[in-house]
């Protein structure tokens, strides 16, 4: 595997990969023997040591990953049995100042917290 250096940080890292992946739309996590091997884009094999899938699991699992032993108990049936959940977002934030009335660590709900 060829290693690519990209300077500029974590901004430059996100250039980088947008620049490689821009418009591109994965067809397939390519998995063999428990390991991945890396990912086809319009029919072409891009191998990687490892991938990070941001799609939600029930379309990654149905639609980006083929093999069906990687895919082990979770058949169509089972997938569209499944129920969502919500997620959340991790944002660490360093300042220079204190922001009055939170502390270190802080869950913060949606008002709509039932509804999504």
């Amino acid at each position: 595997m060829k290693a690519i250096i990209v300077g500029g940080g974590v901004a430059g890292l996100a250039a980088a990969i947008r620049l490689r992946a821009a418009n591109y739309e994965v067809e397939e996590i390519v998995i063999e023997n428990n390991q991945v091997q890396g990912i086809m884009v319009r029919e072409t094999f891009i191998p990687a040591d490892q991938v990070l899938c941001n799609a939600d699991f029930p379309y990654g699992i149905s639609e980006l990953v083929k093999d069906k032993k990687t895919k082990g108990k979770y058949t169509e049936k089972k997938i569209k049995e499944m129920d969502y959940s919500c997620s959340g977002y991790l944002l660490y934030l360093g300042l220079y100042r204190k922001i009055e009335n939170m502390e270190p660590h802080n869950v913060i709900f949606s008002k709509d917290f039932k509804g999504n």
